[in-house]
């Protein structure tokens, strides 16, 4: 494997949603661009607006343990592994309603009171996600076709900072199709694109 400059600086952001088990766009994951989140998203996609440059995204990766199984004679016969279970998750710093009501699960108030309800039990948003990073030094992106968007943690308040309202959303199992599965049949769950993703006319920045 050759050395290449095909790093990346995640120096600006954003996501998108768009309902379950949605395609990408024609253009591919260069369809989504910091412009596109700004007002014009691709069709059929929505962008989540502004998210915290304090606080950036994660993926967390949970699973994937060794167990290995042995008999009387040869202690190592076997090796499996648990699954792996992927989610992203942010900090969004755009209170609107219907943002509100995305991430928390809630609903709509009286219409004579406005605001926003929310109950005892956690209710998530089942969405298409993508999420892009843009810099000088080359994008990446994130798109999960089936994942389930929720309330991520506590609301902490800073006299000095916005207020971020958290968010997590688990990765599951898209419908047949929407990616391929491994050559071993195990069916794909998400899908990374890297900077040679985004080169080639893709700016997947500005």
């Amino acid at each position: 494997m050759s050395t290449k400059t095909t790093f990346a600086i995640p120096g600006n952001g954003a996501f998108f949603h768009a309902p379950p088990n949605t395609e990408l766009p024609s253009g591919g994951i260069k369809a989504f661009t910091l412009a596109a989140a700004r007002g014009n998203p691709p069709v059929g996609w929505e962008s989540l607006g502004h998210t915290s440059e304090e606080n950036l995204p994660s993926l967390a990766l949970e699973g994937g343990e060794a167990t290995t199984k042995g008999s009387w004679l040869a202690s190592s016969l076997y090796t499996f592994y648990s699954n792996v279970n992927a989610s992203l998750s942010g900090n969004s710093i755009q209170l609107d309603r219907e943002t509100f009501n995305l991430i928390m699960g809630a609903w709509s108030g009286p219409a004579e009171t406005g605001g926003s309800v929310v109950g005892t039990k956690k209710r998530t948003s089942p969405r298409s996600l993508v999420m892009i990073a843009s810099h000088d030094s080359g994008g990446f992106g994130i798109y999960a076709p089936n994942a389930a968007i929720g309330f991520g943690g506590e609301l902490e308040l800073d006299k000095e900072n916005f207020v971020e309202l958290p968010f997590v959303a688990p990765f599951l199992v898209p419908e047949a199709g929407l990616l391929p599965d491994s050559p071993e049949g195990d069916p794909g769950v998400w899908q990374w694109f890297g900077p040679d993703d985004f080169i080639a006319g893709g700016e997947g920045g500005e």
